[in-house]
């Protein structure tokens, strides 16, 4: 009896508890599709072909290669760990060996559906792109993600790639991308402000109104009312 219950506990493991890892995503299975891979098919033709160009030019002037990738889904896994499967099925980890120059590579990657991103750099551009200076990049390119604006994106990330990269080795980039999509009237008013500004002003305006009326009724006594002193 105890033998058949391991055993079954045998069968029930190799059925479930193996799942998952049998399951798991072979990210390796993607293959790059330039300097753009759109996974997730949310590029656009022709923002597609000015980032490969854009890219192309820092890789000439640099050496550095630019990695943008979409996906749809992170299939339940870390975006880190994701993003870290592609870069070194892409071979963009690689290190100097046999007297062989390092990769100089950065990748971004985006899941759309996850709503999530991730850069990771190659040790050729690890005193370039710090993490202060990746955090930099994010900072310009999440407000056209979250518009849903990813051509928009991937040019603001490359732009902000591209311009570190090239400043550190004193080069030129060739190529310029196109200027960023302005945000509109609403999305380029600070309300906040404005609603602050507005509460000021209502306040001083009782404020100051105030005073007024206590010289008013002080009857010709200097000083006036002092509250709740």
């Amino acid at each position: 009896m105890n033998r058949r219950m391991r055993l079954a506990a045998a069968v029930w493991w190799c059925a479930f508890g193996c799942a998952p890892a049998a399951w798991a995503v072979d990210w390796a299975v993607f293959k790059p599709q330039g300097y753009v891979s759109d996974f997730a098919g949310v590029v656009d033709a022709g923002g597609k072909r000015q980032l490969d160009a854009y890219c192309a030019a820092v890789e000439q002037a640099t050496g550095a290669q630019i990695a943008l990738v979409t996906i749809a889904s992170l299939q339940h896994e870390p975006i880190e760990d994701v993003t870290h499967a592609i870069f070194r099925a892409w071979n963009l980890d690689q290190k100097p060996l046999d007297r062989k120059p390092q990769k100089n590579a950065v990748m971004w990657l985006v899941a759309v559906e996850n709503r999530r991103d991730w850069m990771e750099a190659g040790p050729g551009l690890a005193t370039v792109l710090t993490g202060s200076e990746i955090a930099a990049i994010l900072r310009q390119a999440r407000p056209a993600l979250a518009r849903q604006q990813y051509a928009q994106a991937l040019m603001a990330a490359a732009d902000e790639m591209g311009t570190r990269i090239a400043a550190a080795q004193r080069k030129t980039i060739a190529v310029r991308l196109p200027r960023r999509a302005r945000r509109s009237l609403a999305e380029s008013i600070p309300w906040l402000l404005v609603a602050g500004a507005l509460l000021l002003c209502f306040w001083l305006f009782r404020v100051l109104g105030r005073p007024a009326r206590h010289i008013r009724n002080a009857g010709g006594f200097g000083g006036g009312e002092t509250g709740g002193w």
